[in-house]
Order: C-alpha cells, then structure tokens, then sequence
C-alpha cells in the first residue's frame, strides 16, 4: 500500500498582511509571493525525514513551494 503526503507551504508575507487588515488570512492562490521570515524558520523544523521513502515528489513551480 502507498502513501501519500499532502505537505502545503507556510506562512507568506501575504498571509500576515491580510491578518494585519483584520481580514483573514489571505490566500495567495497562484500569486507568486515568497515565504516570510517566520514560515522560513517554519520550513527548518520540518523532519525531512519522514519523506526518506518517498518514490516522487510533485511541487509547483511558485517560489514559496521551493523556498
């Protein structure tokens, strides 16, 4: 049986910006915004090491997924 993980980015400047305008968390959709600093320290505490059996990886081309 295979698995499958389901890893979306984190936090964007744009995120917080829509947090700031009291609106919510604004979703970037296909706009192509960059990680901020605290989604950055975010992305280093992921364990890697869960995906070491991973077969294939599919990203989008966005810079906040390669980030």
């Amino acid at each position: 049986m295979k698995t499958l993980y389901l890893i979306r980015h984190s936090e964007t400047d744009a995120n917080i910006k829509g947090n700031i305008d009291n609106t919510g968390p604004y979703m970037c959709g296909s706009t192509n915004v960059h990680l901020s600093e605290n989604g950055i320290e975010m992305c280093k505490k992921f364990d890697i090491d869960i995906l070491k059996d991973v077969e294939e990886i599919y990203i989008s081309e966005l810079n906040r997924t390669k980030e």
